[in-house]
């Protein structure tokens, strides 16, 4: 099924504030089958990786892509490509987004 929403979060080194951003969005109300959650390690150095694997293990919506070229567009532009919803909508990875 083609999610209807895709949330794109992009980051760089910041895999400690990541995983409140990602617990939050994966306790939404809304059902998991319409929407995906879209990581994009813009070329991190920390556990970044690590962070989403963790949490990815229990979401099955959760996807994590690797840009190697350094730069908010570019990382952007990478998640819009890979998102299958829809609709996009971007958070930074250190908001906590509501639960509805």
């Amino acid at each position: 099924m083609q999610p209807l929403i895709s949330v794109v979060i992009t980051t760089h080194n910041r895999g400690n504030l990541l995983k409140t951003c990602l617990e939050s969005l994966c306790k939404q109300t809304l059902d998991p089958s319409l929407y995906e959650i879209i990581v994009v390690d813009n070329h991190s150095t920390d556990d970044t990786k690590h962070v989403v694997d963790s949490i990815s293990v229990q979401n099955n919506n959760l996807f994590y892509f690797f840009e190697e070229r350094l730069g908010m567009n570019i990382a952007r532009n990478t998640g819009c490509k890979t998102s299958r919803g829809k609709y996009v909508a971007y958070i930074d990875d250190d908001a906590k987004a509501a639960s509805n």
